[in-house]
């Protein structure tokens, strides 16, 4: 499969996510000319889209390729491949990163999460290398049910510099992650701590395209 512009990558898309040729005008214009990734124009405008906020934001591209990704017709996946050979190839050319990073959930996912369990994350994950970031109501409700990740990654992706939010430390953890539950803390004010280590994943998702 080509790898092509973001422009023909997000053609087959038109008529599943609203408003995706504007999206991805948008998207170019954020660009630099260069970047120190010697990244493509299109494949850095590949990664800046994911990071964009729809209105309403389940009309997001990351929120409906997400929502599409662990479906098991995979036909329903097929017009999402050209972005994700453009994103995947984008993302190939950052280097790996071994590094600890945070994700939160308003939910309680202790019970899904006990300790010892090997998960599979088939989604696209944007999480931030600095905890402080959670303290953002965008991110993680103050009250009620919620669950802190602690991920502990050797595969973790830097993509700051091609966030449309330059105050997240955005880190991107990609689809067919595979992490082991190395345990929980439970709040008594409904906080769950959740820490994962990720395993090496027997079969790379990327090679399941297509």
């Amino acid at each position: 499969m080509p790898v092509v512009s973001l422009e023909k990558a997000v053609e087959p898309l038109v008529n599943v996510v609203p408003n995706i040729k504007r999206m991805a005008y948008f998207a170019k214009e954020k660009c630099q000319s260069s970047s120190p990734d010697k990244l493509t124009l299109d494949e850095s405008a590949s990664i800046i889209i994911y990071t964009m906020e729809w209105d309403p934001h389940e009309q997001s591209l990351y929120f409906m390729l997400n929502a599409t990704l662990p479906q098991e017709n995979r036909q329903q996946l097929k017009p999402w491949f050209l972005y994700l050979k453009l994103v995947f190839t984008a993302l190939s050319h950052l280097p790996s990163q071994r590094v600890c990073v945070y994700r939160g959930v308003n939910d309680n996912l202790k019970e899904r999460y006990t300790k010892g369990t090997i998960v599979v994350w088939w989604v696209f994950s944007s999480c931030t290398a600095c905890i402080e970031v959670l303290e953002n109501e965008a991110f993680l409700q103050k009250e009620g049910k919620r669950t802190i990740f602690n991920i502990k990654s050797d595969s973790a992706k830097d993509i700051q510099r091609y966030s449309q939010f330059d105050n997240e430390d955005e880190i991107l953890l990609l689809p067919g992650r595979v992490s082991k539950v190395m345990g929980y803390l439970q709040n008594s004010d409904g906080l769950c701590t959740i820490q994962l280590k990720e395993i090496k994943p027997p079969h790379p998702y990327i090679n399941m395209l297509g």
